[in-house]
């Protein structure tokens, strides 16, 4: 995935006031808060809590397409959209694509906005 493919910059500009300090503690909050919905659709996933698996995907694209994590939003879109038709085969893979895509959404953010 390339960083074009994995961020929109408008966007993450936009939410962040491209960069300035006092709306970048908004984007560390998210940083904060996205392992742990890692960790939920981990757990959903292992549990077969499909109910869990598709509501937290759609708080995880919500919150990502909120800082143009476009990657990560479109995988979690992705996982919500199969499951809520009950399809949940691809969510595994997706999950782990959505994983990676965070990784290097990060590493671009810090790499523009070095702190």
């Amino acid at each position: 995935m390339s960083a074009s493919e994995i961020i929109s910059w408008e966007q993450f500009d936009s939410i962040t006031d491209n960069g300035a300090p006092d709306f970048m503690d908004i984007y560390q909050d998210f940083l904060t808060a996205t392992p742990d919905l890692f960790a939920a659709i981990q757990r959903a996933l292992d549990s077969g809590d499909e109910k869990q698996l598709v509501s937290t995907a759609h708080q995880l694209k919500g919150s990502a397409a909120n800082f143009g994590f476009v990657g990560v939003s479109e995988c979690a879109a992705q996982i919500e959209s199969e499951g809520k038709n009950g399809q949940f085969a691809n969510a595994p893979t997706l999950f782990a694509e959505a994983k990676v895509a965070y990784d290097q959404a990060v590493l671009a953010v810090a790499a523009k906005y070095p702190q």
